[in-house]
C-alpha cells in the first residue's frame, strides 16, 4: 500500500491496507462485519480468538483501534497507527478489557500510542513498537497486565507508565530516549525484570508506590538518575 505518511514511514517488513479507524463496544461488537469491526477471522474463544491484523490506521480523528467493554478473546497484531497526537488520540486503546493480546504493532505519533486503561485485566503486549509519541504505553486502573519486549523510545514523557495499576510484570522491555523510561505511580505489587532504561531522564521513576520488585534491570550512566525512588 501506499506510504501516506512520510515522516514516520511503516515498516517495510508487513504489507498494510489502509483503512478507517476501527470502534469495538461490548462483547457483540465483535459480531459485526469485516469493514466496520477489522476482524479477519476468529470467534472469540481462548482457543479461537478474533483477530484484527494487517490494518495502517490514521489516527488523527479518533483512536486507531479502540475496543472496549469487552472478555472475549482477541488479538490485535502486525498493525501501524499513527498521527494521533495532535488531537490527543491514542493508537490502540483497550477500556475494561479483558483477555487481549497486542503483538507487533507499530504505533508512532499518537498520544499515547498504546493505552490499557480502566478496569483492564489479564492483557498481554508483546514486541510492540510504541515510539515516537507523547506517552508510549500507558497502563492506567488496571491490573494483571504483562508487557514482554516492547520498545518505547523517544517518547515525550514515559516510554512505559503503570498508574494506580496493580500485580503486573514488564519482561525485556527496551525503554530509551524518554523523559522517563519507566514511571510507576500510585501502584503495588508490580514486577519490572530486564528491561533496559538508559538514555532517559530517569530510568526507572517509582512514586507513591508499594511492594515494586525490580530484577536485573539496566539503566546507565546515560540517565540523570538511573533509579529513582519518591514516597515509597
Amino acid at each position: 500500500s501506499d506510504d501516506i505518511h512520510s515522516e514516520h514511514p511503516a515498516p517495510m517488513r508487513i504489507e498494510y491496507t489502509i483503512r478507517d479507524p476501527i470502534l469495538i463496544d461490548g462483547n457483540a461488537g465483535f459480531l459485526g462485519d469485516n469493514s466496520s469491526t477489522g476482524i479477519g477471522q476468529g470467534s472469540g474463544t481462548i482457543t479461537d480468538p478474533y483477530v484484527i491484523e494487517g490494518w495502517k490506521i490514521d489516527a488523527s480523528s479518533q483512536h486507531g483501534i479502540q475496543i472496549r467493554n469487552a472478555d472475549v478473546y482477541f488479538i490485535i497484531r502486525d498493525c501501524y497507527v499513527y498521527d494521533g497526537i495532535v488531537t490527543w488520540r491514542s493508537g490502540i486503546y483497550l477500556y475494561n478489557c479483558t483477555n487481549g493480546h497486542l503483538s507487533n504493532n507499530t504505533c508512532l505519533n499518537n498520544e499515547h500510542g498504546i493505552q490499557v486503561y480502566r478496569y483492564s485485566t489479564k492483557n498481554t503486549l508483546i514486541d510492540n513498537n510504541c515510539s515516537n509519541n507523547r506517552y508510549g504505553i500507558d497502563v492506567s486502573s488496571s491490573s494483571d497486565i504483562t508487557l514482554i519486549n516492547n520498545t518505547c523510545s523517544s517518547n515525550n514523557w514515559d516510554g512505559i507508565i503503570l498508574y494506580e495499576t496493580t500485580d503486573s510484570t514488564l519482561v525485556d522491555n527496551i525503554c530509551t530516549e524518554n523523559y522517563r523510561g519507566i514511571s510507576i505511580v500510585l501502584s503495588s505489587g508490580n514486577t519490572l525484570i530486564n528491561n533496559n532504561c538508559s538514555n532517559n531522564r530517569n530510568g526507572i521513576d517509582v512514586s507513591s508506590s508499594s511492594d515494586i520488585t525490580l530484577i536485573n534491570n539496566t539503566c546507565n550512566s546515560s540517565n540523570w538518575d538511573g533509579i529513582r525512588l519518591a514516597e515509597v
